[in-house]
């Protein structure tokens, strides 16, 4: 298990890494502001996994001036 990031062991990397940048943040965040955040990836990689996190409401959408910002649905956790 690595402690410096405790998440990695339950979610794959891109998971993971999604997740800590959004838990990082109340502000909602578009997909080029994750891709940069995050330690791994990159915004077209991403992608499917926000998709994925938005469809079991782990992550919510709201909508931006260049695309969809997105937000850790806290109360869903």
């Amino acid at each position: 298990m690595d402690l410096s990031t405790p998440l990695r062991s339950l979610a794959p990397s891109l998971e993971s890494a999604v997740f800590t940048v959004l838990a990082g943040t109340e502000a909602p965040l578009s997909a080029s502001a994750i891709a940069r955040l995050a330690e791994q990836g990159t915004r077209n990689g991403q992608a499917p996994v926000l998709a994925r996190l938005v469809q079991h409401g782990l992550v919510s959408t709201v909508p931006g001036t260049t695309g969809p910002l997105y937000r850790l649905n806290r109360e869903h956790l």
